[in-house]
């Protein structure tokens, strides 16, 4: 019911398309003749079995081939923008598109997407992934500070105890007056929050 309500507030806001995955920790946001992505997971350590994991990182697609079915990507990581992105933790990939079935490959993955967290990045071994739900959004954005949940109350929003902190990663499905309504996967728990949050907290990791 509340995302009814809430795309009545601003029915033509939504300029991407959320592209979900059998893995949910892959989100893809359709912007144009692009693709920004976003993957995320880490592990507990398990005692005599493996040691904590992590595999996080950002994509930019860049120039489809002929065939549109296969573009260049740049991955990166930044808790701020692409702009002011690690460099030197830059890595080029390819995003291979058949279908449903997204595959993403590099000829060398970032920092711990080799471990029991990686999604099966690595050339000539890449894992496709199958595409579950697409989704009208906002876009895929990124917070900027510790940013509190608000709750819509008698026509008021209401902070809540609940918040992000500084380079979460939240999708904003909508928005009313200067609020998005977004949704947060944490990634070592896998608990979905969802609320409204201040605009001028968040902003776009995918700013050149």
């Amino acid at each position: 019911m509340i995302f009814i309500i809430v795309a009545l507030f601003h029915p033509n806001i939504n300029a991407a398309t959320l592209i979900e995955f059998d893995e949910p920790y892959l989100i893809v946001e359709e912007a144009g003749v692009k693709y920004n992505g976003y993957y995320s997971l880490s592990l507990p350590a398990v005692d005599g079995v493996r040691a904590s994991a992590s595999c996080r990182f950002f994509f930019k697609s860049e120039n489809r081939s002929a065939s549109g079915a296969r573009f260049k990507i740049n991955t990166f990581f930044t808790a701020d923008s692409y702009k002011h992105r690690r460099i030197l933790e830059d890595l080029p990939g390819e995003l291979l598109i058949d279908g449903d079935s997204w595959t993403i490959q590099m000829e060398e993955v970032p920092g711990g997407c080799l471990t029991a967290a990686g999604g099966g990045f690595q050339k000539d071994d890449a894992i496709p992934n199958i595409i579950q739900k697409r989704t009208p959004i906002v876009g895929i954005l990124i917070a900027k500070k510790k940013t509190h949940f608000y709750d819509v109350k008698n026509i008021k929003f209401v902070k809540r105890r609940g918040f992000l902190i500084p380079g979460d990663v939240i999708i904003a499905l909508n928005k009313k007056d200067d609020f998005y309504f977004v949704r947060f996967l944490n990634d070592q728990s896998d608990e979905l929050s969802t609320g409204w949050v201040k605009m001028s907290d968040t902003m776009s990791p995918f700013l050149e």
